[in-house]
Order: structure tokens, then sequence, then C-alpha cells
């Protein structure tokens, strides 16, 4: 007897209970998802606050190394150079939502969580 044939054959109570199956499995894979989201959601702010903190030590390493640099190179006078210059502009790599450096009209149109 053909595969096909096999199929047609089950009783009445077996036919269905394919559909039945995939609608359990995604009902708890929904559920899952459900839970997984509300405990991963906070996780996002912490890893958020973590890369503020990472970025913020950075900048105040390499302004610390450019002050000593200065310091050594010139003496005290060329620190004042620092007061009006950009420290993210030190950094080797900046941060990804940097969005450089703004008038005080434009703060309204730059995005939350923008470094500026």
């Amino acid at each position: 007897m053909p595969r096909w044939a096999e199929h047609a054959a089950l009783p009445a109570h077996h036919r269905g209970r394919g559909l039945l199956d995939t609608a359990i499995v995604l009902i708890l894979i929904s559920l899952f998802l459900l839970v997984a989201s509300q405990r991963l959601l906070p996780l996002r702010g912490d890893a958020e606050a973590a890369h503020i903190q990472t970025t913020i030590g950075q900048l105040r390493a390499v302004l610390g190394l450019t002050a000593a640099e200065m310091i050594i190179r010139d003496g005290m006078v060329s620190l004042n150079t620092l007061t009006s210059s950009n420290p993210i502009a030190l950094l080797e790599e900046l941060p990804r939502n940097y969005r450089g450096e703004i008038s005080v009209e434009q703060i309204t149109q730059i995005p939350p969580g923008s470094w500026y």
C-alpha cells in the first residue's frame, strides 16, 4: 500500500492531531518569548549604563594622559587648550550614537540617548 493511502487509512481521532500539536507548540513558544522578553528588557538598561560608564572611564583616562603629555612637553601653560577642546575627539573610537558638536538651538532635535 502506498504511503498516502496509509495516512488515509488512519482512524478519525488521529487525523487532526498534527494541527492540535502545532497549536500547543506555538502557544508554548509564545509564552516562552513573553517571559524571556520580560526578563531581558531590564538587562538592556543595565548594558547601556555599563557602556556609559566605560565611555566616561575612557574619557577620564585619555584626558589624564593628554594633560600629562602636554605638561611634560610644554608645561602648565598648554593645558588651557584642553578647556576649549572636545574631549570625545581624543577617543580612538567614537561612541556609536555620537551626534557631534551642536548648538543650543539644536538640542531639541537630538534623539534621546545620544551623545553630543
